[in-house]
C-alpha cells in the first residue's frame, strides 16, 4: 500500500513488468525498422527497374543514331565522289 516500504518481492514483480514492457517495445521497434528497410529496398528496386529501362532505351537510341550516322557518312562519301569526278571549270 501507499507509504509502506517495498519488499524484495515487490521490486522483483516491478522488474519483471518493466522487462516485459521493454521487450515488447524492443520487438515493436525491431518490427518498425524491418518494415522501413523493406520499404527502402522496394524503393531502390523500383528505381533500379526504371533506370534499367532508361539505359536500355538510350542504348537502343544510340544504336539507331550510330546507324543513321553511318548512312549519312556513306551518302556524303558518294556525294564527294561525284563532285570530285566533275571538278569545277577553271
Amino acid at each position: 500500500m501507499a507509504g509502506e516500504p517495498a519488499t524484495k518481492q515487490d521490486l522483483a514483480t516491478l522488474e519483471a513488468k518493466l522487462d516485459a514492457k521493454f521487450n515488447a517495445m524492443l520487438e515493436r521497434v525491431q518490427e518498425i525498422v524491418r518494415d522501413a528497410q523493406t520499404e527502402i529496398l522496394r524503393g531502390f528496386e523500383a528505381f533500379a527497374r526504371e533506370n534499367e529501362i532508361r539505359v536500355r532505351r538510350l542504348e537502343t537510341n544510340e544504336s539507331g543514331t550510330n546507324e543513321r550516322l553511318a548512312n549519312l557518312e556513306a551518302r556524303l562519301l558518294e556525294i564527294e565522289k561525284k563532285l570530285l569526278l566533275r571538278p569545277p571549270a577553271a
